[in-house]
């Protein structure tokens, strides 16, 4: 039965987002645009009005309201904003005037003026829905983010009161939930909000653990089948100097596998790969990454 229902939620999560696409039409503009000019278009999909754009030393054209980047060879960027000043359309042009890119926004505010709701197109299609709250300094925190992509696939994002991320979940072309990503947070003794766990979630059953510190440098990390075999369990140890790491040990099911050296500009400058027997290879790197390596053999780690 649980099987059926989590069917049934999928497919009703894909008429959802057709019927959502179909419903909500692309904004339409009193002024359409290239380079070099604005025109408006008549019920009868004719131009008029057409004429070049009057740009001040802002590059903006204060008849149809856009700000135009003129690359020198024909090509370039055009943008319009709203009075929020948050970006209502942005287009790219390449030399021969083809668009090659065009996202437009559907904006909602609450009567506070805060962004509450934005609805994204992308060369006609929609792209996305964002959903916000009023921070407490009155700026838009995020809620939800979901993507509708052309080959039917999409994703759904939820974050939490501070605007992290705290899940995402990813469908395929037929609307059925490929994976979950799991997000917990900590802070350090600064205060300061830092990812600290990460579950990803396959429904086949893999599923992929990770840990951080408050570097963003993963501590313990838990692979495991759908079956529940644990194929990959590593925990990491650093040493820091001003904030900046200079060594990490490895350690695989509790045994010592690698040691990582890092120079003073964090650049990883010598690895040390233990093996069961206890002989070692020691491998230095140059500024390219790309070194040579010595062997060492023996038995000094028994």
């Amino acid at each position: 039965m649980k099987k059926y229902f989590a069917l049934f939620c999928a497919l009703l999560l894909l008429l959802t987002g057709i019927a959502l696409a179909d419903e909500i039409l692309p904004p339409t503009f009193e002024w359409e645009r290239n380079i070099q000019f604005h025109w408006q278009v008549n019920e009868a999909g004719e131009r008029m009005h057409m004429e070049a754009h009057a740009l001040d030393d802002a590059l903006y054209c204060a008849v149809c309201g856009s700000e135009v980047w003129d690359w020198g060879d024909g090509g370039g960027d055009v943008s319009n904003f709203d009075d929020h000043g948050n970006l209502l359309r942005y287009s790219s042009f390449e030399a021969d005037g083809t668009m090659t890119y065009d996202s437009a926004h559907i904006i909602t505010y609450d009567e506070n003026g805060v962004m509450i709701k934005d609805q994204e197109y992308l060369n006609g299609i929609m792209y996305g829905e964002y959903t916000y709250a009023a921070g407490p300094e009155g700026f838009p925190i995020p809620v939800t983010m979901f993507y509708f992509y052309e080959d039917g696939s999409g994703a759904k994002c939820w974050f939490d009161a501070q605007g992290n991320e705290v899940r995402m979940e990813s469908y395929d072309e037929q609307g059925m939930l490929i994976s979950e990503t799991i997000r917990e947070y900590a802070q350090d003794e600064e205060g300061w909000t830092f990812e600290a766990k990460t579950t990803i979630r396959f429904v086949e059953g893999e599923e992929f653990y990770t840990e951080y510190n408050r570097y963003g440098d993963e501590t313990r990390k838990i692979y495991t089948e759908a079956d529940g075999t644990v194929w990959l369990d590593h925990t990491y140890e650093y040493e820091y100097q001003d904030g900046t790491k200079v060594l990490c040990k490895v350690y695989e099911d509790g045994t010592l596998v690698r040691e990582s050296f890092y120079d003073e500009n964090g650049f990883n400058v010598k690895d040390i790969e233990y093996q069961e027997d206890g002989s070692f290879t020691e491998v230095f790197y140059d500024e390219e990454d790309d070194g040579g390596f010595l062997d060492f053999f023996g038995d000094w780690l028994n």
